[in-house]
């Protein structure tokens, strides 16, 4: 999980939820977080990794099934593979 907001900086802040549960004291600003920075092409790559790993264990559960005889053949193409984009800036 991640909290998004606007650090002043140009670009879309993130911050992991999990960074803000290790701390000691309670966050009464997002300035006390360490930011993370992403664009919308960043945020765009993301998105169509997150598409073709939703194709990818679709075309697998496919795959399993087909070689098991539980469903005949004819079914969806493996997804061409596309790199993983990074989390962050």
């Amino acid at each position: 999980m991640v909290i998004w907001w606007d650090d002043n900086s140009g670009q879309l802040a993130v911050a992991n939820i999990e960074d803000i549960a290790k701390m000691a004291t309670p966050v009464n600003d997002l300035a006390q977080l360490n930011p993370y920075h992403v664009d919308a092409a960043l945020l765009h790559e993301q998105e169509a990794y997150f598409v073709y790993t939703d194709l990818y264990l679709a075309w697998v559960n496919y795959e399993g099934r087909a070689k098991t005889g539980k469903i005949g053949r004819g079914l969806p193409n493996k997804p061409s593979a596309i790199p993983r984009p990074p989390l962050r800036l």
